[in-house]
C-alpha cells in the first residue's frame, strides 16, 4: 500500500513538474515574441515624430512630436490603454515642426523625463514647453555625447552635441540638433533631427560611430543635410524620410534622393506611405 502511495505521489510530482516546465516554456516563448524593438515613424505632415517601444517591458520613447496634435491620435492607437505613459521625450531642437506635438503630449500624457540640449531659444512655444516641465516637475536631462542613456535593453548613444549647450544661443538651431544612435541586438538606428552639413562634419571629426541599419534622413530630406562622407559612413540599409505631402519646401529634395539611391538603401517616405512601422529583433 505504501509503495502504491509513493508511486502515485511521484506521478503527481512529475505531472506538476511537467506543468511548471510548460508554463515556463510558454512564458519564455512569450518574452521571445516580445523581444523586439518597435519603431514607429509617425506621419505628422511636415515634421518629425518617432515612437520607440522597447523590448519586453514596453518603455515608450518619443523623439520629437511633429508640428501639431497629429501625433496624439496615432499614439492613442499604438499604445495600450493601460500603458499610456511616455518614459522619455527627446526634443532634438525647438523648432515648431518638432516641438508643438511634444507640447500636446506633455499636456495629455504622464511623461517621466525629457532630454533636451538646453540651448537658449527665445520662442513663446518653447518657453511654454519649459514652463510645463517645471509645473509638472518632470526631470530634465541635458544631452551631451559623454552621457548615454540606457532604457531597458536598448542604449541611446548620444553622438551630438559633444558638449553641454545649456543657455548657449545658437545661430542655427538645426545644427544644434540632438543626434542619437539607438543600439539593440547588434543593430542600430541613427536619428539626427534637422542636422545640416556643419553638424555632420563635427560628428565625424569627433570620431563618433555612425554606421547604422536604419537612418532617419536629416532635415526631412533637405539638400542641406547631404554630406556624402557622413552618408557613406552611415551606410544604411533603410532610409526613412519624414516630410509632408506637397510641402512648400519641396522635401525630399531630388539631390537627397539621389544621394540615398547611390547608397542602394531602401527609401521609405511618410509623404507616400503614411506612418512607417519597423521592428528590430
Amino acid at each position: 500500500m505504501r509503495v502504491n502511495f509513493l508511486c502515485i505521489l511521484m506521478k503527481k510530482i512529475a505531472s506538476i513538474g511537467i506543468i511548471a516546465l510548460t508554463v515556463l516554456l510558454l512564458i519564455s516563448l512569450s518574452f521571445a515574441a516580445d523581444a523586439k524593438l518597435d519603431i514607429h515613424f509617425l506621419s505628422v505632415g511636415q515634421g518629425d515624430a518617432i515612437l520607440l517601444r522597447t523590448p519586453i517591458y514596453g518603455h515608450n520613447i518619443l523623439i520629437d512630436g511633429g508640428p501639431d496634435d497629429s501625433a496624439l491620435s496615432q499614439l492613442g492607437k499604438i499604445l495600450p490603454y493601460s500603458g499610456r505613459q511616455i518614459d522619455l521625450i527627446v526634443l532634438t531642437h525647438p523648432h515648431a515642426d518638432h516641438l508643438i506635438g511634444a507640447i500636446k503630449v506633455l499636456e495629455n500624457y504622464e511623461v517621466k523625463s525629457v532630454l533636451i540640449t538646453g540651448a537658449f531659444t527665445k520662442d513663446s512655444s518653447y518657453e511654454y514647453f519649459l514652463k510645463l516641465l517645471r509645473q509638472k516637475k518632470i526631470p530634465i536631462i541635458i544631452a551631451k555625447s559623454s552621457s548615454d542613456i540606457k532604457v531597458g535593453s536598448i542604449i541611446l548613444d548620444i553622438i551630438f552635441p559633444q558638449e553641454n549647450l545649456s543657455l548657449q544661443e545658437l545661430s542655427n538651431s538645426n545644427n544644434g540638433s540632438i543626434a542619437i544612435r539607438i543600439k539593440y541586438n547588434n543593430q542600430s538606428i541613427l536619428l539626427t533631427g534637422d542636422s545640416e552639413i556643419e553638424e555632420e562634419k563635427e560628428i565625424l571629426i569627433a570620431g563618433q560611430t555612425v554606421q547604422s541599419n536604419i537612418y532617419k534622413a536629416a532635415h526631412h530630406g533637405s539638400k542641406t543635410g547631404i554630406y556624402y562622407p557622413f552618408l557613406r559612413s552611415v551606410n544604411p540599409q533603410k532610409v526613412i524620410i519624414q516630410s509632408g505631402a506637397g510641402n512648400k519646401f519641396d522635401h525630399p529634395h531630388k539631390e537627397a534622393l539621389k544621394a540615398f539611391e547611390s547608397l542602394k538603401s531602401q527609401i521609405l517616405r511618410n509623404d507616400i506611405s503614411g506612418t512607417i512601422d519597423l521592428s528590430i529583433h
